[in-house]
């Protein structure tokens, strides 16, 4: 459904509107709108709502479920603004050193 390589890690949203699947193989994070049937669809037609270079191995959301946290194979943390369609926006600076975060993220 994704029509990317590799979906694994997967968060939704506080409110159940958006879906978003780390594609690790497809170095992209997939966006899904969520109806209130529970249907849901894919943000961008072509599966990339962020393209974010392979290996990327871990989700996590904000508390407030405003941004999402990606933990990329070389153990840096990108970050994205969600958008109010589900968009992600990778604003200015939106990557972290983060050597100690070794086998998964946590975001409050």
């Amino acid at each position: 459904m994704t029509h990317q390589g590799a979906p694994c890690w997967a968060v939704v949203t506080t409110n159940g509107k958006f879906g978003y699947t780390a594609n690790a193989q497809g170095g992209s994070i997939s966006g899904f709108a969520i109806a209130n049937d529970g249907s849901i669809g894919l943000i961008d037609p072509d599966g990339r709502t962020a393209v974010v270079g392979g290996g990327n191995i871990d989700l996590a959301l904000s508390g407030n479920s405003r941004y999402l946290y990606q933990l990329d194979g070389d153990r840096s943390i990108s970050g994205f603004r969600i958008e109010a369609d589900g968009h992600l926006d990778a604003g200015g600076q939106n990557r972290w050193n983060a050597c100690e975060a070794r086998w998964g993220l946590v975001a409050r």
